[in-house]
């Protein structure tokens, strides 16, 4: 059989196939005889008609038609297996010529996208220092502030005006054009310095409250904004009365030692501030390590090329707002078509600002896979087999699949895939970071702690790239 690759643009090919004559011919037999199957003759039993008596009764158009599709799938196979393409979409098939003739070769083309080839760069010869930044101690005042804003209560205020920052009791009666849309309502408004928490939602009250005194009553407008609820009212404007009716403020507690101990496992603020300074300090080791990862990383997707085929992409968003769907409905409580309207976008719009992230998943999981290979790294069984066993122990696998997710081919090559690309980003590291792995510096305690960060970022790092989580299929199992 002979077969020509065209290769087309995004890792997308044609095949043009010649079928040999006698391959259409044992193609025309085996039509009949699998057509002799399935159509019922009178008088005969099934596969006992004569090939003229099932012609006469279903036509020679359809013997052919039966030939051209067995001829052309055992082609198309043979094809595959003669050139060695991994193709990830089904083929567009257009056969030449006016259909199946036993006396002459028969010739058809086959378009697909295949798995894309990856040219590494010098990946082996990145270098990435990575940075050591200090804790200051402006940074532990912070964390102290916080802590003590925690501890912090609420007096009320008396013989001044509100202020930003004072919580305000008060009354609001509010109307949009003419409508009635808060009908003096009493609530508790905090005077946020910042603005409001959902400036998008939510109008801003604090500049018309700041400077009244308690008992006091204004009138203001303000306008609505886009994604206030309900929405008929968003975008207009407001007339607002309100009522000032009590005023507290923030009582910060004194940081001393007492302070520190009514936090309890301290005796005194110097301990809280070690304490702080050294969780902050391992904060900002994982940051610094996050950090080089993420470099290396953005120089080997750099150095390489990879011509990527848009469904593989297409794929690669489709799980994404899959999951972002399975996040609004059950961490925000909303369905997809309110979260849209809220955010006034459009599914389109969503497929796109996806897209740049989808791209650099796809690329980065295509690159370490090359690596991989490269490097003649293979994913441990015994790995590969525990998290075979976590996957089988989850709660949504029924009862009866567990055995067969141990057993499923298609999973352990998913799971074998996603062990191997950390190794490989593992890989990269050790390259990139020479100096962090060496234990040059003679201190075994601070050389295993911060092993223990690289590979936690790694394992975190890798995580981001991977596609959002999906169960496995029912093919796979």
């Amino acid at each position: 059989m002979n077969v020509q690759v065209v290769t087309l643009p995004h890792s997308q090919v044609s095949l043009d196939i010649e079928v040999e004559s006698s391959a259409v011919g044992n193609a025309i037999d085996r039509a009949y005889r699998n057509l002799a199957q399935r159509v019922s003759v009178p008088g005969f039993r099934k596969g006992k008609a004569p090939r003229a008596v099932l012609e006469a009764a279903i036509g020679r158009p359809s013997v052919l038609e039966e030939a051209a599709d067995i001829a052309v799938n055992a082609g198309y196979r043979q094809a595959l297996e003669q050139t060695g393409l991994q193709p990830i979409t089904q083929p567009e098939i257009d056969v030449q010529g006016n259909g199946v003739d036993p006396s002459q070769p028969l010739f058809f083309s086959a378009k697909f996208y295949v798995y894309p080839k990856v040219e590494l760069g010098d990946y082996r010869s990145i270098r990435v220092d990575t940075p050591r930044t200090p804790v200051t101690d402006e940074a532990v005042d912070d964390v102290l502030t916080r802590m003590a804003e925690g501890q912090a209560t609420w007096e009320p205020v008396e013989g001044r005006p509100a202020e930003s920052g004072d919580v305000a009791k008060l009354t609001l009666t509010g109307t949009v054009e003419g409508e009635t849309v808060g009908d003096n309502e009493e609530q508790d408004y905090y005077l946020n310095p910042s603005g409001p928490t959902s400036p998008d939602t939510m109008p801003d009250l604090t500049p018309h409250i700041i400077g009244m005194a308690v008992g006091e009553s204004r009138d203001f407008e303000l306008t609505l904004p886009e994604g206030y609820q309900p929405p008929r009212y968003a975008g207009k404007t407001q007339s607002c009365h309100v009522t000032l009716i009590s005023l507290e403020r923030r009582v910060m507690p004194v940081m001393d030692d007492a302070f520190a101990r009514s936090l309890g496992e301290f005796e005194s603020l110097d301990d809280v501030r070690a304490r702080v300074r050294l969780s902050l300090e391992a904060q900002q080791r994982h940051d610094d390590t996050e950090a080089a990862v993420a470099e290396a990383t953005r120089r080997v997707l750099e150095a390489s090329t990879v011509d990527l085929p848009p469904p593989m992409i297409e794929d690669e968003i489709h799980r994404t707002l899959d999951n972002l769907k399975d996040e609004i409905e059950s961490q925000q409580r909303l369905t997809m078509d309110l979260y849209l309207r809220l955010t006034g976008k459009t599914m389109d719009d969503l497929h796109e600002e996806i897209r740049p992230a989808a791209e650099e998943r796809v690329k980065s999981n295509l690159v370490l896979e090359a690596i991989a290979a490269a490097e003649g790294i293979k994913a441990p069984r015994e790995q590969v087999d525990a998290e075979l066993r976590e996957i089988s122990a989850l709660p949504t696998i029924k009862e009866r699949d567990r055995r067969n997710v141990l057993s499923s081919s298609a999973i352990r090559g998913r799971v074998e895939t996603r062990l191997e690309r950390r190794l490989a980003l593992q890989r990269l590291l050790e390259f990139a970071h020479p100096a962090d792995t060496d234990g040059a510096d003679g201190d075994d305690a601070a050389d295993a702690a911060d092993e223990q960060v690289r590979q936690q970022v790694i394992e975190t790092h890798a995580a981001a790239l991977e596609s959002p989580t999906h169960q496995p299929s029912e093919e796979e199992i």
